[in-house]
């Protein structure tokens, strides 16, 4: 379970700008959250907040009972095992074909070469680009390439998985090509969250909806209709 409990943050910058404001929000297992709203209304803040990249500035971020915020940094690398993350702009490593792209996940934790073996295939199978292990990202379409970064996303079982605006930088049939993927893997028991500011897409796909508005929660809709707050 992923928990803000009365979370606040502020950047100390030329001019103080809050940019959670006193946000309380519970995900649970399983679930399939969006959240939402315009830029700078705090949805990055929270995703940086949950990766441990910053920290609160008053109030909790626990996830599984663990209080993010309290990590020391040498804890943060096996913390972060437990998610996931995919990102508009995909960050594919360029001189690394699809298949060294996903198997360099599997690297990092220290997986077997029978382990990679076994288990790059299978997920490039299950994005649909069992065909394209030896292409490089360039030679990819968008939609290829955020598939690509989806599958090394999820090649280590992560527990969550975490999308910043992931159809940021793709036309719809692929947009709803790669949210398709997401149910998939939330299928199969993995949280999903999306960040995003493409309504449409929220729409299309009927999900709870948390929508964010100048750093604070003002609406958080489940599936089926009805208001969580």
């Amino acid at each position: 379970m992923i928990e803000f409990r009365r979370v606040s943050k502020t950047y100390n910058g030329a001019v103080k700008a809050d940019a959670l404001n006193d946000v309380s929000l519970s995900i649970g297992e399983g679930e399939f959250v969006f959240i939402i709203g315009d830029s700078g209304a705090g949805k990055s803040t929270m995703i940086k907040l949950l990766m441990g990249e910053e920290k609160a500035s008053s109030g909790s971020v626990l996830v599984d009972g663990i209080n993010v915020g309290k990590l020391k940094n040498w804890q943060l690398p096996r913390y972060r095992r437990h998610f996931g993350v995919i990102f508009q702009d995909f960050r594919l490593l360029q001189n690394y074909t699809v298949y060294d792209n996903v198997a360099f996940a599997q690297r990092v934790v220290g997986a077997s070469r029978k382990r990679i073996q076994k288990r790059v295939p299978k997920i490039l199978a299950d994005v649909g680009l069992e065909t394209k292990q030896k292409s490089f990202p360039a030679q990819l379409s968008g939609g290829e390439q955020q598939r690509v970064a989806l599958a090394r996303a999820v090649v280590n079982g992560p527990q969550y998985l975490l999308a910043d605006e992931p159809t940021g930088n793709l036309d719809p049939a692929n947009s709803e090509e790669v949210m398709r993927l997401l149910e998939s893997f939330n299928r199969s028991g993995t949280t999903v969250i999306v960040v995003t500011h493409d309504v449409a897409m929220v729409d299309q796909f009927r999900k709870r909806v948390v929508t964010m508005k100048e750093g604070q929660i003002v609406s958080d809709i489940r599936e089926g209709g009805y208001d969580n707050a």
